[in-house]
């Protein structure tokens, strides 16, 4: 269709057409294989003869989650510079700007401001209402991960069954339902409720089909692990070791890293020293990649020094 478009001259047809393909690796989590087709997609979409599309300000939001895609904390502030110079040319009116609000609460909490994202994305609701209009799952589903981060699980968890009851126009209701059996599992594991929480685990074909956060998914994993909830077998390991490959595959390096450092702390739990060898060689080849260190470093250090010991006691 991309070719097509350009044959007839459309560049407004283009715009449209690429933003989907970038939709697509967005829904991959590919990360660095993705930044110049979402870069070079930006640059054209702001073009004199395209900037008034629609489609320009989806554009946006493709590049802001291809950032976020290939190392969220690396680029924070460039995801918070492009969200905020859009959301001041539109109003809540477009469906857009609800995606973008989404990117930029996302963004701060990559930035560690965790103050500042719950304080967008309050304005950024109320200014909904104001519209007279009802926030979008999106920014609901936010809302939950910023319950979440502030230690209030049971607000979060109640906000997830009103969800749940509720209808969301636009949403497909199985995808729906696998984005909040997700956020609940996570909800339920930081409660302690660990039994509770296994029951409502997506399986790992519905990761990949419902398009789920892999790293999250393998973080609420390990944290059912630590409850007693779910066996440190080797079907956890393999688990863990496709997310590790897929993220190495589409150049996500901060979820490569966080979820090869939560590969090498299962391996060390299990007492495999050489899935935790090969943890560690996972580990320092996203570190290379990352453009800001946020914490990567100490926690690199931390886990050799625990891989080597063990290492040793089996020598």
């Amino acid at each position: 269709m991309l070719v097509e478009a350009r044959a007839l001259g459309r560049p407004w047809l283009e715009v449209y057409t690429r933003h989907w393909r970038l939709q697509a690796a967005n829904a991959d989590d590919r990360g660095a294989v993705a930044l110049s087709e979402a870069t070079a997609t930006f640059e054209f979409a702001h073009r004199d003869e395209t900037a008034r599309c629609p489609q320009s300000v989806c554009v946006v939001q493709d590049l802001c989650i291809t950032y976020g895609n290939t190392d969220g904390p690396g680029f924070a502030d460039a995801r918070i510079a492009v969200a905020l110079e859009t959301l001041d040319r539109i109003d809540p009116s477009w469906s857009c700007w609800s995606c973008l609000s989404t990117e930029l609460v996302r963004a701060l909490l990559d930035a560690e401001r965790l103050d500042d994202a719950a304080a967008a994305l309050d304005a950024r609701r109320a200014a909904v209402f104001e519209s007279g209009l009802v926030p979008s799952l999106s920014l609901d589903l936010t809302q939950v991960m910023i319950l979440i981060r502030r230690g209030r699980a049971d607000d979060a968890l109640t906000m997830i069954d009103d969800l749940a009851s509720r209808a969301h126009p636009g949403w497909d209701p199985e995808r729906k339902a696998a984005r909040l059996a997700l956020l609940r599992c996570e909800t339920l594991a930081a409660l302690g409720r660990g039994d509770e929480a296994r029951a409502c685990l997506p399986s790992p074909e519905t990761v990949k089909r419902r398009a789920l956060g892999r790293s999250r998914w393998i973080a609420t994993i390990e944290r059912l692990v630590e409850l007693g909830s779910l066996d440190n077998d080797d079907t956890i390991a393999t688990w863990v070791h496709d997310v590790v490959d897929h993220a190495r595959a589409g150049g996500a390096w901060r979820r490569m890293f966080d979820t090869a450092a939560a590969q090498a702390r299962l391996a060390l739990a299990r007492g495999s020293a050489g899935d935790a060898l090969d943890a560690l060689a996972a580990l320092r080849e996203a570190r290379g990649e990352l453009r800001v260190d946020a914490g990567a470093a100490a926690t690199l250090a931390e886990l050799e020094s625990q891989v080597s010991a063990l290492a040793d006691r089996g020598a």
